[in-house]
């Protein structure tokens, strides 16, 4: 692995020899399509192919400038652009940076691209221009990664714990932690290596305190991800019940488009659909299977196995009766099997006459302490609440957190964290034991060896390329 620089210097943008370019926009028609360079020769290279008023090798860092790109021959037009230039260090990636904002749709951006290749820009790989900004000293691991979060974020608070990594957030707090543990094996190692030394010995009571306010650190860090990744990565929540229960205009109505065909004929719905909704601010993947019931043909028999694997894989149910008509034993199996989930039990059609009622429905050996709400899928009547009440249940306290905690949302930075606790909790083991303090101080350092992992220190390059593998290209 290439060594990083110091950032915020002109040599964090010396670590490379060559210049990547990559169109930066989704590939189709818009209004404008964007390719971006970043390297060395960024400019220069720009410039063999760039007619405006003056050349971009005499311009001011972050201008915008007006011209053409022409092809190689320096004679046929190719697009008329503006071309933003930045100089290192203070870029994106570390390095000089060109940006040519071309017309939207897939030719021209296609055909100033291979023009710029033929200049000698290199095709980048997915994720380089961020892997550039780490491997530069720009950002630590941790705030890289937060690129691709802040990209495929699917609601307006997954955003905002995104953009809190991205901006440094969890970097600082992994740092500040770490910055306590380094300082205490720095007092330790000192009374080992240097005996002779008078050097006051850190007291073994000392080192079990920061040890348990280490931990009581990471841990509260470990809880909040919990959120995060249900922030990141999204929760199922699937619709079951019996036959014509209204699942499917539930689904339609949660999704707010027709995704699923509705009919009164029982049985409809065959297979699971999904889609992706927004329930308090958490992704949700929405899940409507295949009415449960028993004595039916082979393909309708697939679906409710089909939908009896969702309620053992989603992360909340939400369970339909039909409160129009009294509770049947195909009601009772699918409450049943329920049991032991996340669950709102929901009484549908509620615009109608009611056999069934609240009442009713907490008296039932199954639902004692669960959410019991009426609604109507047909009129809308009742999801405003349904939507609160799922996403308390999803959420279990998550608001407060979201709104004024960094929370960690990425796996292998939860492993990570994981690591470090379980280094720090063999530290106090052996603490405890009486074990030798230079026993004590390689858990120490295994800690602090895995809470670098987060931010990127001693990382290898088959981890990066793992990581950065999941980039689109031009990122």
């Amino acid at each position: 692995m290439k060594e990083r620089p110091t950032p915020g210097t002109r040599e964090a943008g010396s670590a490379f020899d060559d210049t990547i370019v990559a169109i930066s926009t989704p590939p189709g028609e818009g209004g404008i399509a964007v390719v971006r360079l970043s390297g060395r020769e960024a400019i220069p290279i720009t410039d063999r192919l760039f007619r405006g008023r003056r050349q971009l090798a005499v311009v001011g860092t972050h201008t915008v400038h007006h011209g053409l790109i022409v092809g190689g021959d320096g004679n046929a037009a190719l697009d008329e652009v503006l071309a933003s230039v930045m100089h290192a260090p203070h870029t994106y990636t570390g390095e000089d940076v060109v940006e040519i904002s071309c017309h939207g749709g897939r030719m021209a951006a296609r055909t100033v691209l291979e023009a710029l290749v033929q200049q000698g820009a290199r095709l980048a790989g997915p994720g380089e221009f961020t892997r550039r900004a780490f491997l530069n000293g720009r950002i630590d691991l941790a705030q890289a990664e937060a690129v691709v979060d802040v990209v495929r974020a699917r609601t307006s608070r997954a955003l905002t714990v995104a953009m809190r990594q991205l901006s440094g957030g969890l970097s600082r707090q992994v740092q500040e932690i770490r910055g306590r543990f380094l300082d205490l094996v720095a007092r330790m190692e000192a009374t080992l290596d240097f005996p002779e030394e008078e050097i006051p010995q850190v007291s073994r009571e000392v080192v079990r305190g920061e040890i348990e306010q280490t931990s009581s650190w990471l841990r509260r860090l470990l809880e909040g991800s919990r959120i995060g990744t249900a922030l990141r990565e999204g929760v199922s929540v699937a619709i079951v019940g019996k036959p014509n229960v209204g699942k499917s205009t539930l689904f339609n109505a949660l999704l707010g488009a027709d995704r699923a065909i509705v009919s009164p004929d029982p049985g409809t719905t065959r297979d699971v659909l999904e889609g992706w909704t927004e329930i308090e601010g958490i992704p949700v993947r929405l899940i409507d299977g295949a009415g449960i019931r028993s004595g039916t043909d082979g393909i309708e028999r697939e679906g409710i196995r089909r939908a009896r694997a969702v309620i053992d894989e989603a992360s909340a149910l939400l369970v339909m009766v039909d409160a129009s008509s009294a509770l049947t034993s195909e009601d009772e199996d699918v409450i049943v099997a329920c049991r032991g989930k996340q669950v709102v039990v929901v009484l549908n059609k509620c615009d109608l006459p009611q056999a069934i009622s609240r009442t009713d429905m907490r008296g039932h050996p199954s639902c004692g302490g669960r959410a019991i709400l009426e609604v109507s899928s047909l009129t809308g009547a009742g999801l405003g609440e349904l939507k609160s009440v799922a996403g308390g249940l999803l959420a279990d306290g998550w608001r407060s957190c979201v709104d004024e905690e960094v929370l960690m949302c990425n796996m292998r930075h939860i492993e990570a964290v994981r690591g470090a606790v379980q280094a720090l909790e063999r530290a106090r083991g052996a603490l405890d034991d009486g074990y030798p303090e230079d026993l004590i101080v390689a858990d120490l350092v295994e800690g602090l060896h895995r809470l670098g992992e987060v931010i990127g220190e001693d990382i290898s390059d088959d981890i990066l390329d793992r990581i950065f593998s999941e980039f689109c290209i031009g990122k």
